[in-house]
């Protein structure tokens, strides 16, 4: 088993503590790193660099073995994998990958058989972003919408948005 070397850089930068409180409903919450948030903020994106820096050093040692583990994991997985079909009225739902993609699309076909319909290209929506994430798809009862969540920044904070799955 290997274990980790210490590099050139042996200790881990230290966040300055800025507290900040907050007053809401009646409860006080002091937060001493709330200004981490502040991604603008010039004092934040240089301690994540260090932090990033100090990782980056940490792990330098393992890096061969990194790149191997995740090269032989990538082979192992299906890359054109789909969910099973859950009925649901008159279609069936699922998801499925296509191969050198990232993101799933969200399908249905019809009980009685018929043509796939794409209601959802996740890959499609995230292209030209840094960041992406969705979920908590639902059908409304008679078939015609599609509601879902997207984040594009990461914050974990979600936009519900709706699609007319008849046009």
């Amino acid at each position: 088993m290997q274990t980790f070397i210490q590099t050139s850089q042996k200790t881990p930068p230290t966040a300055p503590k800025k507290t900040r409180t907050f007053r809401l409903h009646g409860d006080v919450r002091k937060d001493d790193y709330f200004w981490l948030r502040e991604k603008k903020n010039p004092a934040t994106m240089k301690y994540l660099r260090e932090e990033n820096a100090y990782y980056e050093s940490q792990l330098e040692p393992v890096e061969a073995l990194t790149k191997k583990l995740f090269k032989e994991m990538r082979s192992r997985i299906k890359e054109d994998d789909s969910s099973v079909p859950s009925p649901y009225r008159d279609f069936k739902y699922y998801s499925r990958f296509q191969k050198g993609k990232q993101y799933p699309l969200q399908c249905r076909k019809p009980r009685a058989g018929g043509r796939e319909q794409i209601l959802l290209d996740g890959n499609a929506l995230a292209k030209g972003k840094k960041y992406f994430h969705t979920t908590g798809y639902e059908v409304s009862p008679d078939q015609t919408m599609l509601a879902y969540s997207t984040d594009f920044d990461g914050s974990e904070r979600y936009h519900i948005r709706f699609k007319d799955l008849k046009s």
